[in-house]
């Protein structure tokens, strides 16, 4: 069963086998993260990611939400059938960065702000602030929009609990 949600995929599977299951912690803040693979009725997928170290239930189904269509590269997390567990692959852009980020953003605008002034006066180039302050903009733009894709990929994983509990329940 395949329906778009929200410009995601949504695939219904059974797993028949999981293989390769590879838990270890991942990156500078040693996230645990487990790599693994599975078979199911169309065949076989390999090394995918998930943040954690989720029970992998074989001969269960699972409905998995991706970013991008038949791409288990972009799995944004997989809602348990017979359990209405959720697993959330991806690990979490945090808002508070972004709100931390833009503190940081505001308080360098007003340091700009401030020294206009100041640039005016002396007549300095006023072209590495600028330069600063566009990179910021671009930095926050990029974070506010990885914690959006997250936000809005949770919504749906909860939706989509919401409609397999319906289902089991009748």
């Amino acid at each position: 069963m395949k329906k778009s949600l929200n410009s995601m995929e949504t695939i219904t599977i059974q797993l028949k086998r999981i293989f390769d299951v590879d838990r270890g912690y991942y990156g500078r803040s040693a996230a645990k993260c487990t790599t693994f693979g599975f078979e199911h009725d169309n065949g076989r997928i390999f090394s995918v990611v998930v943040y954690g170290w989720p029970n992998l239930p074989e001969g269960e189904k699972l409905t998995a939400l991706l970013d991008n269509k038949d791409d288990w590269t972009t799995l944004a997390g997989w809602v348990n059938n017979s359990t209405g567990e959720i697993l959330i692959a991806k690990a979490p852009a945090s808002f508070f960065t972004v709100y931390v980020t833009i503190l940081i953003f505001f308080i360098w605008i007003c340091f700009l702000l401030n020294h206009i002034w100041l640039f005016k006066i002396q007549k300095t180039n006023m072209f590495p602030l600028l330069f600063g302050t566009i990179i910021c903009g671009v930095i926050i733009l990029y974070m506010y929009r990885k914690a959006v894709k997250y936000k809005r990929s949770n919504v749906a994983l909860f939706e989509i609990q919401k409609q397999v509990h319906s289902r089991s329940t009748f």
